[in-house]
């Protein structure tokens, strides 16, 4: 069976090679659902990692549906490209018509698909021959998904998991920290030898292959990726310092995702950002 993961936007690629927690936001679903499916992208053009690409010439996300259907056939997993959550959410589609919703406060951006619950539309869903037929009525894709709920020809399936949409840039501040937590709950994990005069408040991750200098207090949850450096006299909270990145000393961090390869200057103090 296939998989499509929708990464058609011309005018916001920027957000699905965002990192998150050490890679970048369109390889959450790539990855987890090529454990189960074959996988492809349908972009605008532009290429990632090894998968086969779907060149999206119709407009909108019904376009980009039509466009992976002819090519591939059904039936089809499709997720959106910008989403970021644990791997059981992207595997969680066990029916050949089902629409996946998530626990979520509605924004303008998000949609409730049953109007018997909260939960709203999480871009992870499933289509087979019939679901289709009647799915390509539609030019919208949440008045089709609606439509084909009301119906009773999909079924819904409720993921209580931590979920984010990568809308933009500063939406990864909400999804790291999250993501994070569910991962080490309340320990830390710690891959690199620490100097002594480091203090530690978890959770945190630090991966082997970074650099922590000495008199450097880091509170979590905060993600240290490969490769990366953090100088002496440094205070780190609440932070994402993704493989590569470099803090010079005397910085001061706190809700900040540093993208990699960044280096932060010295004796500089940044809050609720995302640098790179």
């Amino acid at each position: 069976m296939n998989a499509v993961v929708l990464a058609g936007d011309r005018e916001n690629i920027e957000r699905f090679k965002l990192y998150v927690l050490g890679k970048p936001v369109i390889d959450y679903p790539t990855s987890a659902l090529s454990a189960l499916y074959e996988v492809y992208l349908v972009t605008s053009g532009w290429t990632w990692s090894d998968y086969p690409i779907i060149v999206q010439k119709s407009e909108g996300i019904m376009g980009a549906i039509r466009d992976a259907v002819e090519e591939l056939g059904l039936p089809l997993v499709i997720s959106y490209g910008d989403v970021v959550a644990e791997e059981n959410f992207y595997r969680s589609v066990n029916k050949d018509c089902a629409v996946v919703t998530v626990p979520f406060v509605p924004e303008e951006r998000h949609n409730t698909i049953d109007e018997h619950s909260s939960f709203v539309f999480s871009g992870l869903f499933s289509i087979d021959k019939e679901c289709y037929a009647q799915m390509k009525k539609f030019d919208d894709i949440i008045s089709a998904i609606k439509f084909l709920v009301r119906e009773g020809i999909m079924d819904i399936i409720r993921y209580d998991g931590v979920w984010y949409d990568i809308d933009e840039r500063k939406d990864v501040l909400k999804a790291f920290p999250e993501l994070l937590k569910a991962r080490l709950g309340r320990r830390s994990i710690i891959e690199v030898d620490l100097p002594s005069n480091v203090e530690i408040e978890g959770p945190v991750l630090i991966e082997e292959g970074s650099i922590i200098s000495p008199f450097t207090y880091i509170k979590g949850p905060t993600y240290v990726g490969r490769g990366s450096k953090i100088d002496p006299f440094s205070f780190i909270e609440s932070s994402s310092i993704e493989p590569g990145a470099v803090t010079e000393s005397h910085v001061n961090l706190s809700f900040v995702s540093i993208q990699p390869r960044v280096k932060v200057a010295s004796h500089s103090s940044h809050r609720y950002d995302v640098l790179g």
